[in-house]
């Protein structure tokens, strides 16, 4: 049978105390985890503060630009909404993430439309500024912030003109090769006729650009081969012209040679 130990007192005593001390820390420990949290809450909820404030004044900001702009287009349309964000505390314990505080909360948004395009604020140190987004604003314009609804207005415009006119030019270049194909069909019924674009490139070794460009090719029954570009005004550009069967140089240029070009023919 194991003897049992007898404490005297002041061992007793001593580990009283420690039990104190340990109950002191774990107490402390829980207090500064208290502090801390309720530090991290009060940020928090200054942070969404401020974030409200700070939506509350670009809506502000919001309403007086579409008051100018609908004052020059009455089809400016101002966009309301509310979105809501959520402001979470959180940690983590053997790798996992816990929520330890959680506030849901509204924010109020707002933006202009001006037909097919948004106009949105945004508030800078000395002026608040406008970008425009849309159907052919592109990237240059979409960062640039302009501070006069008449600017804006005009960008708008200019960008709808734009478009409209590029649209005409499509338009007319689609007629213009319709109508060659169609012309070149009637007065060489035994000729191949056929169109499709093609790839020009133009400028320097520093900076190569290339266009898209409409091109008709005729093919007679004699193997002779005509490209030419066509212009949206329906004029053409000779861009190659092929000779092919069994024909030496000089039988070609003899049979050039003989050929009559006369001035101011149909074109």
């Amino acid at each position: 049978m194991a003897q049992e130990i007898q404490l005297t007192p002041a061992e007793i005593e001593i580990i009283r105390l420690k039990r104190e001390q340990d109950e002191l820390k774990q107490l402390e420990e829980e207090l500064r985890k208290k502090a801390q949290l309720e530090r991290e809450i009060a940020n928090k909820v200054d942070h969404i503060m401020r974030d409200q404030i700070e939506h509350e004044a670009v809506f502000t900001t919001v309403r007086r630009f579409f008051k100018e702009l609908v004052a020059i287009d009455s089809s400016a349309q101002l966009i309301e909404s509310n979105k809501q964000k959520v402001a979470e505390i959180y940690r983590y314990e053997n790798g996992n993430k816990s929520t330890v505080w959680e506030r849901d909360y509204i924010v109020h948004l707002g933006y202009i439309k001006i037909g097919e395009y948004n106009v949105k604020v945004e508030k800078h140190r000395g002026n608040d500024k406008m970008y425009v987004n849309g159907p052919g604003i592109d990237y240059k314009t979409q960062c640039r912030g302009y501070t006069r609804a008449k600017k804006v207005i005009e960008v708008i415009n200019t960008t709808i003109s734009n478009i409209r006119y590029k649209e005409e030019v499509t338009q007319r270049a689609l007629n213009a090769v319709e109508s060659t194909v169609e012309k070149m069909k009637s007065k060489y019924p035994d000729a191949s006729v056929s169109s499709c674009k093609e790839s020009i490139q133009y400028g320097g070794y520093r900076r190569v650009n290339y266009e898209l460009i409409d091109v008709v090719k005729i093919e007679f029954v004699n193997g002779i081969q005509i490209v030419y570009r066509v212009y949206s005004d329906g004029t053409l550009g000779r861009r190659a012209l092929n000779f092919t069967g069994k024909v030496s140089h000089w039988q070609l240029m003899d049979s050039l040679s003989k050929m009559d070009f006369k001035e101011n023919i149909e074109s």
